[in-house]
């Protein structure tokens, strides 16, 4: 009792408005305080109307964590693998990643991303924001082994997300196919990718095929 009743310094009353409502740790709001607890910062801190500001983590190298972070951790956490989530958190360990999840746990019971035609997630639709124009679709498509080749290319649709020229030039998509390419892939449409790709050394899969597509 007599750690609340102890009278307050004026110091004392700033330090309290300056950190109380602060999202730092209760062990490191008591070191400003000496001889006080936290019911004796509580207790004036009711009586100065101030409120407690909600705490937020820091990870082993003294980051912390900003709400936004850990929300979209809990929303996420253990939908995808774990080096596409770090890959929206490049200043945080995998390690500090599963921290927050364990800590936080998940927002809500998702229903399994595996059932039938699922929705995307916002994650996902980052995760194709971020990747779209550095990857060819089969590439995209090993990043959701939950979607087909047609559900990331229609998804693709949907965001209206457009390759640029950049890519266009990388991927050889943009050129005009010669009569003798047309014939090689007219006459070996039925096989597979890998195999029409080293009969056509200049196009990628994603070039061919979207090219056997329009031929079927």
């Amino acid at each position: 009792m007599g750690n609340i009743s102890k009278n307050w310094t004026k110091e004392e009353v700033r330090l309290l408005k300056k950190f109380y409502p602060s999202t730092i740790s209760n062990e490191k709001l008591l070191r400003k305080f000496s001889g006080r607890n936290l019911s004796a910062l509580a207790h004036k801190a009711c009586k100065l109307g101030i409120k407690r500001g909600k705490y937020l983590p820091e990870d082993r190298n003294g980051r912390k964590w900003t709400q936004d972070e850990i929300n979209m951790v809990r929303a996420f956490y253990g939908q995808v693998e774990d080096r596409w989530i770090q890959d929206f958190f490049p200043h945080r360990s995998i390690g500090a990643i599963k921290r927050i999840a364990l800590k936080y746990g998940p927002k809500k019971k998702r229903k399994k991303i595996f059932s039938k035609n699922p929705s995307w997630t916002q994650f996902e639709d980052a995760l194709l924001l971020k990747h779209y124009q550095d990857m060819t679709l089969e590439e995209l498509t090993k990043l959701f082994p939950q979607r087909t080749y047609d559900a990331v290319r229609s998804r693709m649709w949907v965001l209206k997300l457009n390759r640029d020229k950049e890519y266009l030039k990388r991927a050889k998509i943009g050129s005009l196919w010669t009569d003798e390419e047309f014939k090689i892939l007219k006459e070996n449409i039925n096989k597979s990718v890998k195999e029409l790709q080293v009969l056509l050394p200049a196009r990628s899969d994603d070039a061919i095929r979207g090219k056997r597509r329009r031929l079927v």
